[in-house]
């Protein structure tokens, strides 16, 4: 199974512009952090990846070596995509947006398509954590414990991206809590309309922590938890 999410980073910023999900549906344990491990299939260690553009080079051996550092993933480049098994894979490549599919899916490679916003290696990383299966915190089940939606400030054609219904039954946590200090907890200025907040935090003390531009220890302690 997959998901497919597209994102447009803009001036360096996640600002995602659209953002693509496919089915869905069920429950996951409340008051935790979660990763898409139902029906998914885990990557085997190591994962070959191939850089199809020299320019992206650089960058996308900082954010795997990120990943390295602060997980037990493994990571081996290879000189040719044809190197690469089949659902164990990863290929970069340069693209007019940023996409990529989550979940690992055994008949094929997963490609990553890096544009301008995305270059970065945390906007790297952050495509990488999508295709490793992790998911956004505001998609949680629990998440109205911590913030209260403002549905009144979000456009019609971005209210989907607040529908959490749809990962029920795909996510799985492992005792890691809400974060607001995530990688992948979006500000909440990123969907309101006319610079208005799409929701706002139950405790005001995190909002400064909303929409960090670097993974946290909880990230990466869920990757370590699930592989």
């Amino acid at each position: 199974m997959s998901v497919n999410i597209l994102y447009h980073f803009q001036n360096g910023t996640n600002n995602i512009n659209s953002y693509f999900f496919s089915f869905l549906n069920d429950f996951y344990e409340r008051n935790k952090r979660e990763i898409l491990a139902r029906g998914y299939t885990k990557f085997k260690l190591p994962i070959s990846y191939y850089i199809a553009n020299e320019t992206l080079k650089a960058n996308v051996t900082k954010a795997l070596e990120r990943f390295r550092n602060q997980t037990c993933l493994n990571f081996t480049e290879v000189n040719n995509s044809s190197e690469i098994k089949k659902g164990n894979g990863l290929i970069f490549l340069c693209a007019n947006g940023c996409s990529t599919l989550s979940g690992k899916d055994p008949n094929n490679t997963r490609y990553i398509y890096l544009a301008d916003g995305c270059l970065t290696p945390y906007g790297i990383q952050s495509m990488v954590g999508i295709t490793l299966g992790i998911n956004y915190e505001h998609l949680r089940r629990d998440r109205d414990d911590y913030i209260k939606l403002r549905w009144s400030n979000i456009p019609e054609k971005f209210k989907y991206i607040f529908n959490n219904s749809m990962f029920y039954n795909v996510s799985k946590s492992f005792g890691v809590h809400y974060n607001f200090g995530s990688g992948f907890q979006i500000g909440p200025w990123w969907y309101g309309e006319n610079a208005r907040d799409a929701f706002k935090v139950k405790e005001k003390i995190y909002y400064d922590t909303l929409g960090q531009q670097s993974l946290d220890f909880s990230d990466y302690k869920l990757v370590n938890l699930y592989y």
